[in-house]
């Protein structure tokens, strides 16, 4: 009778074992602190051409806003009262992540990479920081100084130059002065706007 209850619990343990695995495969278990997201952090500090001597100051910081856990939310302060909650492994608002994400990563603000990306590219490039060292943005008492105060992100405009010379943004506006265009005393609207 030993021998099975015995087997019973060492099932048991493994079993309840794989389980917190798979918790923690998926993201979602938290507590377990900021150490086991330094590849994330020296991967997005490579990004930004950031050394990677920043590590510790930027686990603080995690450690300060999410204790590590890539779930957690922010429901009570003033940016959760306006509807966007900060959240994530950095505690970024939906709105400062718009604006600071890398459009080579993930479009979640759940994700690790991408929104440890946004709140070291905040605290890089925001003209709140400007001209200080990330390290003494990290390790600044509180939290994230003003964000983005809750506005969008601005329109992004890429400009495309083909092997032909004329980029797309040259194109569309040729197509549509063609179309909605009229030119006063007849005439093309290519010859009107043309050296």
């Amino acid at each position: 009778m030993a021998t099975i209850t015995a087997m019973v619990s060492k099932m048991a343990s493994a079993l309840a074992a794989a389980f917190v695995r798979s918790l923690g495969a998926l993201g979602a278990t938290g507590g377990a602190g900021v150490a086991r997201w330094a590849p994330v952090i020296l991967r997005a500090l490579g990004m930004l051409g950031q050394d990677s001597s920043n590590l510790g100051a930027v686990e603080h910081r995690m450690s300060q806003e999410s204790g590590g856990n890539p779930r957690a939310i922010n429901l009570t302060d003033i940016n959760a009262r306006r509807g966007d909650p900060s959240r994530g492994l950095m505690q970024v608002i939906g709105a400062t992540f718009a604006r600071y994400r890398s459009f080579a990563l993930s479009s979640s603000i759940w994700d690790p990479m991408a929104n440890t990306f946004a709140g070291l590219n905040y605290a890089v490039n925001s003209p709140a920081y400007r001209g200080r060292p990330l390290a003494s943005v990290m390790m600044q008492p509180g939290g994230y100084s003003r964000g983005t105060g809750g506005r969008a992100s601005p329109l992004r405009v890429e400009l495309v130059v083909r092997s032909g010379g004329q980029s797309d943004f040259d194109r569309f506006m040729v197509s549509w002065l063609k179309k909605y265009v009229q030119v006063t005393g007849g005439g093309s609207a290519e010859a009107a706007f043309a050296p």
